[in-house]
């Protein structure tokens, strides 16, 4: 690890000392994980045992020494071992983060924040716990509709905002039972800052939430497990935006990966977005994006999906109302890529084969339009043409044109098939 030095001459003592406080403040308050140099087999949290010995120990409790060498905190705090109130036993040596009952709507979190991550595959692993001996606890808000704590994720974007790659529902427990949580997650680009955070809500003491107890996190590990594979595969991502900016409401969309449903009623909770989810694909993978129209202003509703180099692969700008807009090229070469490349030639050559993104014999609804296949619309538009040319022979308007049946079968008595 490179280490600087810089020497500070002609500095009286009480500058010394604020500057000393500023340091050590700033430290406290944005510390984070360098993983530039991670090796696999490395664990990369700090003070993820929580305990007050050790290298990485801080002492303290409450809110004094706040965040505890994570990143940040809010309405949480650095607890010990009590098993006189409702702090219970700690799950590592000493210590654990203990959120308050209730925070307001703004909730408690803590986080901690890892720069300079590798591609390749992590394992996370943590000890929750609930304080709650009446055993009310519930995945409510205050008006009763569903609301879960949250492990999560995120990434930090080019607009200094961070995504949700990777969620997880907090389970609740019996009062003061620790619950081991563990699973894995692939990080597919090097370089990244990554927060880890645990969330939950309880509302106020005059508007609780069904949460509003107390939650507690312990023994959080986070570890290399994997470099990344050099394979074909890559992750994708989905943008979902709503253009009035307050949600999809019930709407979702399913996407579905070589017929595996990788993403199910994934929807845009609140907000405009986009907000970006990624799933995984390899080279031959086909995907399917469907559309769950479930609640009302659907068409308030897009998606654009990109490859990993985020290019467009295709986009719905509005969900219900696509249909008008594939007579624009762009669009439609958006969502049919054989269509941006020499599709006049490809036609008079019966080169069909190119188009084979929207000639299909799959039957059912095209995903990302929400209408019939291609094939099956030419295939509707020629069975009604040979309907409607049967009947007009057949019959005869009120104007003399076309033929009578009496006058055709009369035509054609004493023949043995008729």
């Amino acid at each position: 690890m490179k280490k600087t030095t810089q020497f500070l001459t002609n500095v009286k003592v009480w500058q010394s000392l604020v500057f000393a406080f500023i340091f050590l403040f700033s430290l406290t308050i944005y510390s984070q994980i360098d993983a530039a140099s991670a090796a696999v087999g490395d664990e990369l949290t700090y003070n993820g045992m929580l305990q007050t010995t050790g290298d990485e120990g801080v002492t303290g409790s409450g809110t004094g020494c706040s965040p505890c060498g994570w990143n940040a905190m809010q309405g949480t705090n650095y607890a010990p071992t009590n098993n006189g109130n409702n702090n219970g036993a700690c799950q590592s040596e000493n210590r654990m983060f203990k959120t308050f009952a209730v925070n307001g709507n703004n909730g408690s979190f803590v986080n901690q924040q890892i720069t300079n991550l590798p591609a390749g595959t992590f394992t996370y692993d943590y000890w929750t716990k609930w304080s709650d001996t009446g055993g009310n606890l519930s995945y409510t808000d205050e008006n009763g509709d569903t609301l879960e704590p949250k492990f999560t994720i995120r990434v930090l974007q080019a607009d200094g905002t961070y995504s949700v790659v990777h969620e997880e529902v907090i389970p609740l427990t019996a009062d003061q039972t620790w619950q081991q949580t563990t699973g894995t997650w692939e990080n597919t680009e090097a370089g990244a800052t990554v927060r880890l955070v645990w969330y939950k809500r309880g509302g106020t003491n005059s508007a609780p939430t069904g949460m509003n107890k107390s939650m507690f996190v312990d023994t959080v590990s986070f570890t290399y497990t994997a470099e990344a594979s050099g394979g074909s595969g890559c992750d994708w991502s989905i943008a979902l935006s709503d253009s009035y900016g307050d949600g999809w409401g019930s709407n979702s969309v399913d996407v579905i990966v070589d017929g595996t449903v990788v993403w199910d009623d994934l929807t845009l909770a609140s907000g405009a977005g986009p907000q970006s989810t990624s799933f995984s694909v390899n080279e031959g993978d086909s995907v399917q994006v469907v559309f769950n129209d479930n609640g009302s202003w659907s068409g308030e509703c897009s998606y654009v999906i990109y490859d990993h180099n985020g290019v467009t692969i295709a986009s719905a700008a509005d969900v219900t109302n696509l249909a008008p807009r594939l007579c624009d090229p762009t669009v439609a070469s958006q969502i049919f890529p054989s269509l941006a490349g020499r599709t006049v030639e490809n036609f008079f050559t019966t080169n069909w084969w190119a188009f084979s993104d929207f000639l299909t014999f799959k039957g059912g609804l095209n995903p990302v339009t929400g209408s019939l296949w291609m094939t099956d619309i030419s295939h509707h538009h020629l069975a009604f043409g040979v309907l409607a040319v049967f009947g007009g022979h057949i019959y005869r308007t009120m104007f003399g044109i076309g033929h009578s049946l009496k006058e055709i079968m009369d035509s054609h008595t004493g023949d043995p098939i008729l």
